[in-house]
């Protein structure tokens, strides 16, 4: 899971957000809106998997967007959240080099 900022051409900041399964590295959702909360990216994540294709972990970096609603409902599902390192960049799976 990764929360990303993308510039419009009227200047606007718009946020992706980019669900991917890292089994086949394919993408399982999509999403874009101009203020991410917590509860819009774990209403993301439960659209993503459904409640048949439960991912037992989930890897996402430390941003703020991803607040104590978002914990607890990843909790309540059964995931294990595994947030990277503090300032480890290396440690983004969909990255290569």
């Amino acid at each position: 899971m990764d929360l990303f900022v993308v510039p419009t051409i009227s200047f606007r900041l718009l946020y992706g957000l980019l669900i991917e399964g890292h089994d086949r590295r394919q993408i399982l959702r999509p999403g874009v809106t101009a203020h991410p909360t917590a509860e819009w990216i774990a209403n993301q994540l439960a659209e993503a998997c459904g409640w048949e294709q439960i991912p037992r972990y989930l890897i996402r970096d430390r941003d703020r967007a991803y607040g104590e609603i978002f914990v607890r409902r990843v909790r309540s599902i059964g995931i294990r959240d595994l947030p990277t390192s503090f300032r480890s960049p290396w440690q983004n799976a969909t990255r290569n080099g």
